[in-house]
């Protein structure tokens, strides 16, 4: 294995050099949502303003909270933060919030707000430069200790940890040597 040392030292500028949007739209639908709190495709702006504050808001008391016990306010990213769990197990897993159906979660808010914790909920600046989710890295030459190329390399790259020391898992690595693509 010893082509994966030469493959992922190739993938270190396009790492540390990539500008790659960690806005999520997995169906396509338009609809992008940034996995930071703030900002106009913002958690806060596209997600919780909508679907959370009606109920979760701290400027609410009394029946207007419409059930939502005092204190579990979403107002701002630390009201989010101390919350976000519960937030996650709720909307995202058992889906019984918002309580209404209509309002419910769409695979790209559930997929920011997941992100959005997986990053360290952050406030801003997220987007400019990661990606939640899968990154496709280009291909590759993967080269010998002498230099000398071996053959090509694929893979897709996952995020695991967002805050230094930052953590990525390459995923689908698809290694073909020279000779075989030679002969496709």
């Amino acid at each position: 294995m010893k082509w994966l040392k030469f493959f992922l030292l190739a993938l270190c500028p396009f790492i540390l050099a990539s500008k790659v949007s960690a806005e999520t739209d997995p169906a396509g639908s338009g609809e992008m949502i940034s996995p930071d709190f703030y900002g106009t495709n913002g958690i806060k702006n596209k997600l919780i303003k909508p679907k959370c504050l009606g109920c979760h808001s701290s400027q609410l008391s009394g029946t207007e909270r419409n059930g939502a016990p005092e204190g579990s306010n979403f107002d701002t990213l630390q009201d989010a933060k101390d919350h976000a769990d519960a937030i996650i197990q709720r909307a995202v897993v058992q889906m019984d919030m918002p309580p209404n159906p209509a309002q419910q979660l769409t695979e790209a808010e559930k997929l920011a707000l997941k992100n959005w914790v997986a990053f360290g909920y952050p406030g801003t600046g997220l987007s400019s430069h990661y990606s939640a989710g899968n990154v496709t890295l280009p291909k590759v030459f993967v080269y010998d200790a002498d230099g000398n190329a071996l053959g090509t390399a694929e893979a897709e790259m996952s995020i695991i940890k967002s805050t230094p020391p930052f953590q990525f898992e390459i995923t689908n690595l698809k290694y073909t040597p020279l000779e075989q693509q030679s002969q496709e």
